[in-house]
C-alpha cells in the first residue's frame, strides 16, 4: 500500500499535489462553513432562509438540520 502511494508520487506529482490542495480547500469551507453557521446561529434562521423542501423533508426537527450541517460535506 505504502509502496504504492509512493509510486503515484514519484509518477504523478502534479495530480497528486492537486488532490491535496482541493482536499484541503474543501476541509476549510467545511469548517469555516460550520464556524459561520454556529456564529450566525442556524436554528434562529430555519425558518426564514431554509427552502420549503428541505424543512418538509426535516419536519419541525432543529437537531436533525444541525446533525445533517455538522455531519456532512454539504457545508
Amino acid at each position: 500500500m505504502l509502496k504504492s502511494i509512493f509510486y503515484l508520487i514519484r509518477h504523478f506529482p502534479e495530480q497528486v499535489f492537486l488532490f491535496v490542495f482541493n482536499s484541503g480547500i474543501f476541509v476549510w469551507l467545511w469548517k469555516s462553513g460550520n464556524e459561520i453557521a454556529n456564529q450566525l446561529g442556524v436554528t434562529a434562521a430555519w425558518e426564514n432562509h431554509i427552502p420549503a423542501p428541505i424543512q418538509l423533508f426535516f419536519g419541525q426537527n432543529i437537531e436533525a438540520v444541525q446533525g445533517f450541517f455538522h455531519n456532512s460535506a454539504f457545508m
